[in-house]
């Protein structure tokens, strides 16, 4: 039988034929190539595992699990990854239908109408831009440790700054300096990450071994139903962690062989986090003195590291670790010029004419790279002198944008696919007869993060925070952009759009 990754698309074998099949299939959807198309399969797959940042994500989240759910509720971590393997599924079809520039924008638009687009855009915003501002600002009390500098408000503000500036220029250079950094960042990482984490595991079963017991533990101080609520908020970790894979979904104009790279790599990036995450997370968490030295530790990896090994080798490692972070600033800036550049061609966003301006040399979206630095500057400079726990607003509602635009994107697959009006497969990938049952489970558990990201006390601030920002766009939306795409002055271009699968995806016959 058929390899589930079997050939599609249209014809040609050598490098040079497939980028020239993949300049035909962007132009089929009415775009000329005018970003550089560069990026190969493994740069394809360390953007993806970038765009998690595994490391920093562990980083910044394993404190918090451990202080509102225990060790226990690590656990939470395999039934997370099997939710983000399902909605990868999706994706992993959908880019080979659609691989444009802006993925959630475009996605959407064309699957349903440009006003449903222009809100799952904002999501996709919502968790590219904030994202990535809030990894900058995280990380910048690190790097000013490093250089031996204070970590007050006004220096980690300036850090940032300066830091965003870099990753910009990075960024503006062009698409492959970005991909040879990142590159080069996840080996590290990976390499790094997880053989620290497996060494000082080692380490510490020989050297502070704990009862099994250890892993099991609940929140000091609870007392009632585990299950409904400590271990239901462990479940942040996940969706906090699993947000910016289908960054080979949002760069597919810059990559060779789209249609097919995109999805195989949001595949191996995810199973990759999937198993680097259970050992780091588990790893570190047993090397620890106590669940309780870990909870109330604002950088709970570096106690561990001075715990087992001293404050030297702590220092060593973290320099290693401050290159995963600058890589996931940088792939997360990345994505968002690219949503913002997207949406600017296509007049949908204020000041589009501008936005969507691309450098002659380096054939970058400099303007919109430009955009989503000042947007990330204003925002953590306000929050930083108005909101103490600002880093917290921000990362809460980026993981709501991105959990929210996989919600958006799954229901309106399974409509798609209902209705049997998919648009035509370039790609190597499809669900064929899962595409409803699969569809409709990974909605539900999407639906289930949001819910946890909003909905206990806790979170509510970022559930209001996020209903003012779709507040703003739908004035945009009721003012301006709603006449505009009914006159057809904005939007899609849907002159040259591919046709409708002949056959209904759910009557497919399933590959192997």
């Amino acid at each position: 039988m058929a390899s589930a990754f079997e050939r599609g698309g249209l014809p040609g074998t050598g490098q040079s034929e497939v980028a020239t099949d993949q300049e035909g299939v962007l132009k089929s959807f009415g775009y000329e190539q005018k970003l550089s198309r560069r990026m190969g399969p493994f740069s394809s797959f360390a953007i993806s595992f970038s765009g998690v940042g595994i490391t920093s994500s562990v980083f910044l989240t394993l404190a918090f699990a451990l202080t509102q759910s225990g060790s226990a509720g690590l656990w939470t971590w395999i039934p997370s990854s099997i939710g983000a393997f399902l909605i990868v599924a999706i994706f992993a079809d959908l880019v080979g239908r659609i691989p444009v520039a802006g993925y959630a924008y475009q996605w959407s638009s064309r699957l349903t109408t440009p006003h449903i687009g222009w809100f799952v855009a904002i999501t996709g915003l919502m968790g590219f831009a904030i994202g990535g501002t809030g990894t900058i600002f995280g990380v910048t009390p690190y790097f000013l440790e490093e250089f031996g500098l204070p970590t007050t408000t006004a220096w980690n503000v300036g850090g940032a700054i300066v830091l965003t500036a870099v990753v910009m220029t990075i960024c503006i250079i062009g698409i492959r300096l970005t991909a040879i950094l990142n590159n080069a960042a996840v080996i590290t990482e990976i390499v790094g990450s997880v053989g620290i984490a497996l060494v000082i595991l080692i380490f510490a079963i020989i050297v502070h071994p704990h009862p099994a017991s250890y892993l099991f533990q609940e929140p000091q101080g609870f007392h009632g139903n585990y299950l409904l609520g400590p271990f239901v908020l462990a479940f942040l970790m996940g969706a906090f962690t699993y947000a910016g894979w289908e960054l080979p979904a949002d760069l597919a104009e810059e990559t060779v062989n789209a249609t097919r790279v995109a999805s195989r790599s949001m595949f191996i990036s995810v199973g990759a986090i999937a198993v680097v995450g259970l050992v780091m997370i588990f790893g570190f968490t047993y090397a620890g003195q106590s669940i309780a030295s870990l909870a109330n530790s604002p950088t709970p990896i570096l106690t561990v590291i001075t715990y087992e090994w001293g404050s030297l080798a702590a220092r060593l490692i973290d320099i290693i670790f401050l290159v995963s972070f600058l890589s996931v600033s940088m792939v997360l800036m990345a994505g968002a010029a690219r949503l913002l550049f997207s949406l600017s061609r296509d007049r949908m966003f204020p000041g589009g004419v501008v936005w969507q301006k691309v450098a002659r040399q380096t054939k970058t979206p400099v303007a919109s790279l430009l955009a989503v630095s000042v947007f990330g500057i204003c925002l953590f400079t306000i929050g930083a002198f108005v909101l103490p726990t600002v880093l917290g607003y921000i990362v809460g509602t980026a993981a709501v944008g991105y959990n929210l635009t996989y919600a958006a994107i799954a229901a309106i697959f399974i409509y798609k696919v209902r209705t049997n009006s998919l648009p035509r497969q370039f790609g190597s990938f499809s669900l064929g007869r899962w595409a409803q049952p699969v569809a409709w489970i990974a909605l539900i558990w999407q639906l289930i993060l949001v819910g946890i990201l909003t909905i206990p006390t806790i979170n509510q601030p970022v559930g209001l925070t996020t209903v003012c920002i779709l507040a703003l766009a739908a004035l945009w939306w009721l003012v301006v952009l709603r006449r505009r795409i009914n006159r057809g002055t904005a939007g899609i271009r849907v002159h040259a759009q591919p046709a409708v699968e002949a056959a209904a995806p759910g009557s497919e016959r399933p590959t192997a």
